[in-house]
Formats: structure tokens, C-alpha cells, sequence
């Protein structure tokens, strides 16, 4: 495992895989579940042309409350979170597909 493979499983170990689960993995998980649940998260994907399963890349949207204001009455915001591409896939307009997605554009 060379330097490259190093910086690849300290990336993993981030967002708290490859690993032992944490307890802030664990909240994490719970947290998704429940806005899937409740449709306050929506996630949006590329899968991979060729290997079932895999995602080159991703998006996500999550639905907050805020205080209402005469622009927005219902006090809802989106937050664009965790957009991600796979190296490889980079200057393929994957990153794009997603956050027209997850934007409402398509």
C-alpha cells in the first residue's frame, strides 16, 4: 500500500467507513434513515455504466425549517450536501446529473 493508498483510506475513515462504527457514524446513519423517512433527505446518484452497484456519483439534499420570511411563507430551506465524484469519472458530467437533480433540474 503506497502513499496514494494511504490518503484513499484516510478519506474512507472520514466519512467513517472502513472502519470500527463510531458513535457518530451511528447518528449519521439514524439521521439519513430518518430524513429518508420523513423526506427531509433526498440523495441522487450516478451508477456506474458497467459495475452494478457502484456509484461514481452522489448528491444529497436535506429540507430544514427556518423562521418564515414574505419570500419563502412555508420557512422551508434546501441544503445541497455531500456531492462527490469518483476520480475516474471526473469531466464526464456526472457531478453535473446530480446537482441538477438534486436542484429540481432534472
Amino acid at each position: 500500500s503506497g502513499p496514494q493508498d494511504q490518503g484513499h483510506q484516510r478519506r474512507r475513515d472520514a466519512v467513517g467507513r472502513g472502519r470500527e462504527d463510531t458513535a457518530r457514524a451511528t447518528e449519521a446513519r439514524t439521521r439519513l434513515a430518518s430524513g429518508f423517512a420523513d423526506e427531509s433527505v433526498a440523495a441522487f446518484v450516478v451508477d456506474h455504466p458497467s459495475i452494478g452497484g457502484r456509484c461514481v456519483a452522489s448528491a444529497a439534499v436535506s429540507l430544514q425549517p427556518q423562521l418564515p420570511i414574505p419570500g419563502n411563507p412555508g420557512g422551508i430551506v434546501a441544503y445541497v450536501q455531500w456531492v462527490a465524484t469518483d476520480p475516474e469519472f471526473r469531466r464526464h458530467g456526472c457531478g453535473r446529473v446530480v446537482i441538477r437533480a438534486a436542484v429540481g433540474g432534472g
